[in-house]
């Protein structure tokens, strides 16, 4: 299994195995969210809608052109090597990294995409959705302290 199967299977615990040490974070936020609503939708990890390219090697680093089929979007994926074994830097830092460079692709800047953002929101709609967040977190409201509880317990064991 790869990683993105790992991902999509949502076989989490799979996924931080083939992953970076700094990845475990993150994954632990999508373990969460799967906890938290088990219908949680991993859809763009199909790898039958993504090509790859060749790995482009630099020491301990490389990267992956990763292209989605029906939009023709794509990013480099990075990858680190750890105690000898490639793995997928799935850290905030990495998708960030990914993040800005799928806007620059696109022809839109940081300032643009969120100027782009605000002009859409209004008072109402930011309520709305408020509203709607508070209640999903109160209904959630036990699954999320277990899943919380979980990740102290995994802050922990990294810890000690």
């Amino acid at each position: 299994m790869n990683f993105f199967d790992a991902i999509q299977k949502k076989d989490i615990d799979a996924a931080k195995d083939l992953a970076t040490a700094d990845s475990k974070s993150m994954l632990n936020i999508i373990d969460m969210a799967l906890k938290v609503k088990s219908d949680f939708k991993l859809d763009e990890f199909d790898q039958s809608n993504m090509e790859f390219s060749e790995a482009k090697i630099n020491g301990d680093n490389a990267t992956v052109s990763v292209k989605e089929k029906t939009s023709g979007e794509a990013t480099n994926l990075s990858l680190k090597k750890e105690n000898g074994e490639w793995k997928v830097a799935f850290d905030l830092s990495s998708l960030m990294e990914m993040g800005v460079e799928q806007m620059k692709n696109s022809g839109t800047g940081i300032t643009d995409s969120i100027s782009n953002s605000f002009d859409q929101l209004n008072i109402d709609s930011i309520e709305k959705e408020m509203e709607k967040g508070m209640k999903k977190l109160e209904e959630n409201k036990e699954k999320i302290e277990e899943a919380v509880k979980e990740l102290n317990k995994d802050i922990n064991k990294t810890i000690n």
